[in-house]
């Protein structure tokens, strides 16, 4: 597959891109694969261990199935049979529990993740909405200054046009306005 993505590359019927993303997710898959085969051959192998350790048991237990009498030995050896069995049981039940602690462990976590994501997403919007707001306020004050700059000028004040910017320079409101204003700015580029 990957000569043949090759070949479509050098031939020019997929871009050097595409096939490089398709490479990429190809070895990832690959990477996958060889994975789950190996945990599918553990656990294959630990079952077939299993089934061997069970028949094995079934075997030696078979020869208390016709007890005449108990003695001492004899029930030494049964109850350290049943006490093997028991312990491997119990070895089964400690490692399910520890494999669903570990599951719901990575769950909750992924949960976490995304819950911070969405929030540091809401938040980014949030701080969006507010920039876009200034932003459209600026440009707002900006208009009735310059059509008040306008009408001045129209009726040949430019004195009064003076004295109307050097007012807009020193008001406090600009100060803030041109603060916000050079940092929307610096943001969008």
């Amino acid at each position: 597959m990957v000569m043949r993505l090759y070949e479509d590359m050098i031939a020019g019927r997929i871009s050097e891109q595409n096939f490089n993303t398709i490479l990429e997710k190809t070895q990832t898959e690959q990477t996958e694969l060889k994975t789950r085969v190996s945990e599918g051959r553990k656990r294959l192998s630990d079952e077939v261990q299993l089934a061997n350790d069970a028949k094995q048991w079934v075997e030696a237990i078979q020869e208390y199935a016709n007890i005449t009498e108990l003695n001492a030995a004899t029930l030494n050896r049964l109850i350290k049979e049943i006490s093997a069995v028991l312990l491997l049981l119990i070895n089964l039940l400690v490692f399910g529990i520890t494999q669903y602690n570990q599951k719901k462990s990575r769950e909750f976590t992924e949960m976490q993740l995304l819950l911070q994501k969405e929030s540091d997403s809401a938040e980014y919007y949030k701080m969006l909405l507010s920039q876009n707001e200034n932003r459209s306020i600026l440009i707002h004050d900006i208009k009735k200054h310059l059509q008040s700059i306008k009408l001045l000028n129209e009726k040949g004040e430019s004195e009064k046009i003076d004295a109307y910017i050097l007012q807009l320079m020193d008001a406090s409101d600009l100060k803030e306005t041109a603060r916000i204003c050079s940092t929307i700015c610096t943001r969008m580029t």
